[in-house]
């Protein structure tokens, strides 16, 4: 029986938004201690419930079902399976959103007057009340803001996998809006990581597919749309499907781009869509992201779609409209400090009405360096207390060259599996290490033509996905000739260069098929920090002169 409204109403201007227990609770200890506070002054942004003024710190302490943590605590998979059995689940989901992306304006606005902003869930502060004081006490004690030296900007990660691309976003000074995934076990391991990892915890994690996602109330207030769309159909290990592939997920990046309006967009994807055959889909892709306010008609195929958008460009009819300066660049992990041979592409997008611009990446680290640490001063081997062996034939021509050289090379050198997996204790089969998180290891390996594990002394061969789990042969070790073994899922994780502190949730192959399909965070990581640098620099917030109608929207037609 449905209420009426005017009882719906009744009930909820009873229910008590200031004065509420655990916030009389916080109040009494902090008093207790001598501290003296504003209690819930109306001039400052969303009202926090204690302020210390000359200290500049805010603290909120917010119920657990208004502000979107109640699915967390009690089991739900996402916010909203929480309502999945409420006449209204539309309603009461985008509600608590709405609620969750308020807190972090609010939180954004603080931040830029340089406050201090603490949260707590009512649940923690009746569970924890010591821990709750001590963090405010540790927050009182500190001389600014913890990321007062950051432009505070904002961002929506979508098919955000394991959180490799998410972190190095984070870490660049990207504040999270929302995080998107339709995988239980990678929501599963975002999760288990907030409630360890404090840099996490107020992540806004949407377990969901990105098709069902409403992206209207984020418009014009993202800086930054990261995506790691799904690489299966355009993988050089996959169906090559490509465009007719049910995984095909870059309509979705389209309607982000069309209904937030960031101010940067980041696409990473597989060297493979640089294929021959996926080369004009691929020059779709750039078309698309640069005019995303023409959206493709009811029914209309995607090369029909392209041949509308090229017309469009040469007519110069679309210069008033959303419009995105889009470029791509294909990149070696390896020569940015990953121990991983692995190509990736990247597509960077600014709006036009910014002015920004990208200047491409240039390597840091080298194969030449590498070869000539191990090979000509023979730092390498010193480094790692081992005794200089015999180089390979098919490197001594090269290893002559560099040895001729007035000067070493200027980069940094490669970095290898040995350096990667430095300090991790060997690990034993079916046996979880006490002391390392995820590193058990898995019998069963073997090597055959073409996959024969990677070596100690090189950087990792290409972590990979498979369509179930670990593919044969691939992620494995090389130990003496003919031998090898599958690298552990924490060993994995130093190779992508995930913290050793971050957990994987999920069964071995589940937890190695995250890996596999995850960004390097420290290649995010550098990616995000030069589109940060850019926004700094021009300065951001600049409005699109005209909006884009969204009636027209049909992405689902050509898919």
């Amino acid at each position: 029986m449905k209420r009426d409204p005017a009882i719906t109403s009744k009930i909820m201007a009873s229910v008590r938004s200031r004065d509420t227990k655990p916030e009389l609770r916080l109040r009494r200890a902090l008093h207790s201690l001598g501290l003296r506070f504003r209690v819930s002054p109306k001039t400052y942004p969303g009202r926090p419930d204690i302020v210390f003024s000359r200290k500049r710190l805010a603290v909120f302490v917010d119920g657990d079902f208004w502000h979107g943590n109640s699915w967390r605590a009690r089991g739900f998979r996402s916010l909203r399976e929480q309502f999945r059995k409420w006449e209204n689940t539309d309603f009461w989901t985008r509600k608590i959103q709405k609620n969750i992306l308020r807190d972090r304006h609010v939180d954004y606005e603080l931040w830029g007057g340089d406050w201090k902003v603490l949260r707590f869930w009512e649940s923690e502060v009746i569970s924890d009340l010591d821990g709750c004081v001590k963090r405010t006490l540790a927050a009182l004690s500190e001389k600014s803001s913890s990321c007062d030296s950051l432009d505070r900007l904002t961002s929506i990660e979508l098919f955000t996998g394991a959180g490799g691309l998410a972190l190095g976003v984070a870490r660049a000074g990207f504040d999270h809006l929302a995080v998107v995934d339709w995988d239980a076990d990678a929501c599963s391991t975002l999760r288990d990581n907030q409630k360890r990892l404090p840099f996490l915890a107020h992540w806004p994690v949407y377990e969901l597919d990105v098709r069902q996602f409403d992206f209207t109330p984020y418009a014009n207030k993202v800086s930054l749309l990261a995506c790691g769309v799904p690489c299966q159909p355009f993988s050089l290990g996959g169906k090559h499907r490509g465009d007719r592939d049910d995984r095909n997920m870059f309509p979705q990046v389209f309607r982000a781009v069309l209904e937030v309006r960031p101010e940067a967009v980041l696409v990473e994807n597989v060297k493979g869509l640089l294929r021959e055959n996926f080369r004009s889909y691929f020059e779709y892709i750039l078309l698309q992201l640069s005019m995303p306010c023409l959206a493709p008609r009811p029914k209309e195929k995607w090369d029909e779609h392209k041949a509308r958008l090229l017309r469009e460009e040469k007519s110069g009819r679309c210069v008033r409209e959303l419009k995105y300066d889009v470029t791509y660049q294909l990149v070696n992990c390896a020569d940015f400090g990953v121990p991983q041979c692995r190509e990736r592409v990247f597509i960077i997008g600014f709006r036009s009405d910014l002015g920004a611009r990208w200047d491409k990446l240039r390597a840091t680290h080298s194969k030449d360096a590498l070869l000539y640490a191990q090979w000509v001063d023979h730092s390498y081997w010193r480094e790692h207390n081992l005794p200089v062996p015999d180089p390979p034939e098919e490197i001594v021509h090269r290893v002559r060259l560099l040895s001729a050289s007035l000067l070493p090379p200027s980069e940094e050198r490669w970095r290898t599996v040995r350096d990667a997996l430095r300090g991790l204790p060997e690990p034993i089969n079916l046996q979880e290490h006490p002391n390392v998180f995820n590193h058990m290891g898995n019998p069963g390996a073997r090597s055959y033509v073409g996959h024969t594990g990677s070596p100690y002394d090189w950087p990792a061969k290409t972590l990979k996905a498979g369509d179930h789990g670990v593919p044969g042969g691939e992620n494995t070790l090389r130990l003496k000739p003919g031998s090898v073994r599958y690298f552990t899922v924490r060993e994995a994780a130093r190779l992508q260069t995930f913290p050793d502190e971050y957990k994987f949730s999920g069964a071995w192959s589940e937890c190695l098929r995250q890996l596999g399909n995850a960004v390097p965070v420290r290649l995010a990581h550098i990616v995000a920090e030069r589109i940060r640098e850019e926004l700094s620099r021009i300065g951001t917030g600049k409005k699109v002169q005209r909006q884009p109608k969204l009636d027209a929207v049909a992405y689902e037609s050509y898919r």
